[in-house]
Parts: structure tokens; C-alpha cells; sequence
């Protein structure tokens, strides 16, 4: 989980040819840790899959990670998803990671006003990509496709149902659906693609939100309201929204590992 400031973006197609490359499989009692690469169109994604042994699932689980992070640090979490019986893919996020990380590091040792323009170029960026591994996963015979996201990452996964109606699950922790949050200027050029100004995109989209009641970084508000406008729009039982009122952004052990119980027991009854 990280800290949070955006840049015009134009939307570009991205024509996707990818490939895995297998570099180390870890066994750990009865689940398979995999470090794969993925390469759409010549970016490679250092990633991590996890899946059961025992597995024969076609559904697959995307962990996307917080600013400043990378996939390792949600390995258990990974973990606790593949324990639970869920195929699991965690990759970096565009500048983080194993990927160049130049951009960032400019942006963590600078004044910090260009921090939220780039990490939503982030968010933006890796919802295009998702829309490529999925390709992919769909080739290799996967058929139902859900992300769990924390903090950026949670901001990540409202955005991608908004470009990527194969994602009709997600489950965004700590982030927040309406970009309006990072002040009116930024609000009004992002406008177009604020995922709280495009309700109609998450219609048939299952949606967990979890927040936290201290947390100053992604105030609660933002999702309460909008998980609140689903339910009075579409199917009431599609939308459920959990708050964790003693926690801040960087929430509680208790809570913490009480929410992973929940995120499984969603997903189980859900996905």
C-alpha cells in the first residue's frame, strides 16, 4: 500500500503480441509459485503466478500492487488467493518493480507535484495492459477474470472495467472510484474517463469496495457514494461496499487480516 498526484494521456490501442517466459517455480506446500515475464508488444511484465496444484480453475485473479511497490510485496496475499483455490497473476506496475523504474525515482526524489499526474498515467497504462494478458489467459483456456487491487492498485482496478468489460469482478481496496479527490483542475481534464462519471460501465460488474474510516490518503467518502449510486441503479446485491472505521491507510494487523477472509469469502460466493 502506497501513498498518492496526472498528465494529458491519450488512449492508444495497443496491438498485443505476447509470449511467457518461465524463469523460477517455487513449491510451497500444496501451491506453485511461478516468476514469469509477459511480453505485450516488446514491454515485458515481470510477473508472478500462483495457482493450487490441484488446480483445474479457468478463472484467473489479477493483484495489482500500491505506488512505489511491486508484486512481491502482496505475497501473502498472493498466498492467501491461491490457498483459497484461485489461479493468481501479479505483475508490476508500468515504472515499478523490475520494470524502468526512472520515471519514478525522478518523481519520489523531486518536489512531489508531479506525483498524482503519474500515477494515474500508471493506472491508466496498466488497465491497457490488462486488457492484453487477458488475451493471452484466454488462449491458454481461462474464461473468468477478476482483479484485486490495493491502493493504487485499487484505484486500478475501478478504472479497468471502464476499458475492459472482460473484468466483471473486482474487488478495490483502499482506492477510490472518483478522481475528483485530487483537486477540481485535475478533476475536469480527467473528466472523460473518471470511472465515478461512468456508472452505465459497471452495470454487470460484481463489485467489492473496502475502505478505511482514518484513512487521509483515499478518504472513504469517494466509494461509499459511489457503491451507494450502483445499488440505487442497478441490482442491489452486485455492490457491496465494507468500511473499517478504527483503520488508516495503512490499516491495522486485525483489520487487515480480517478483510482478506472477507475479500475470499466474496470471491467464493461471487466469482
Amino acid at each position: 500500500m502506497n501513498r498518492f498526484k496526472i498528465i494529458p494521456y491519450v488512449f492508444v490501442t495497443i496491438l498485443v503480441f505476447m509470449q511467457m517466459s518461465y524463469t523460477q517455480t517455487v513449491d510451497s506446500a500444496d501451491i506453485v509459485f511461478t516468476n514469469i515475464s509477459l511480453e505485450i508488444h516488446g514491454k515485458v511484465i515481470p510477473s508472478i503466478f500462483a495457482a493450487p496444484k490441484a488446480s483445474n480453475q479457468d478463472k484467473l485473479v489479477f493483484l495489482l500492487h500500491g505506488f512505489a511497490s511491486n508484486k512481491e510485496s502482496n505475497t501473502s496475499e498472493i498466498k492467501k488467493l491461491a490457498e483459497a483455490g484461485y489461479n493468481v497473476l501479479a505483475f508490476d506496475a508500468p515504472h515499478h518493480g523490475q520494470r524502468d523504474n526512472t520515471k519514478l525515482n525522478e518523481i519520489q526524489n523531486g518536489d512531489g507535484n508531479g506525483f498524482v499526474p503519474f500515477m494515474l498515467d500508471v493506472v491508466i497504462e496498466q488497465s491497457e495492459e490488462v486488457s492484453g494478458i487477458i488475451d493471452h489467459y484466454i488462449e491458454e483456456g481461462y474464461k473468468d477474470f477478476a482483479a484485486v487491487g490495493v491502493s493504487m492498485g485499487g484505484i486500478s482496478t475501478y478504472h479497468i472495467p471502464t476499458v475492459e468489460p472482460r473484468i466483471n469482478h473486482i474487488v478495490p481496496v483502499l482506492g477510490s472510484p472518483d478522481w475528483r479527490m485530487f483537486g477540481d483542475s485535475l478533476a475536469e481534464r480527467y473528466k472523460s474517463i473518471n470511472p465515478a462519471e461512468m456508472n452505465e460501465k459497471y452495470e454487470n460488474v460484481k463489485v467489492l469496495s473496502i475502505n478505511a474510516g482514518k484513512d487521509v490518503n483515499v478518504p472513504s467518502s469517494y466509494s461509499e457514494h459511489f457503491i451507494a449510486e450502483l445499488q440505487n441503479r442497478y441490482d442491489s446485491n452486485n455492490y457491496t461496499y465494507i468500511f473499517y472505521p478504527e483503520s488508516e491507510h495503512f490499516m491495522r494487523g486485525e483489520d487487515w487480516e480480517d478483510l482478506w477472509i472477507k475479500v475470499i469469502k466474496w470471491l467464493d460466493k461471487n466469482f
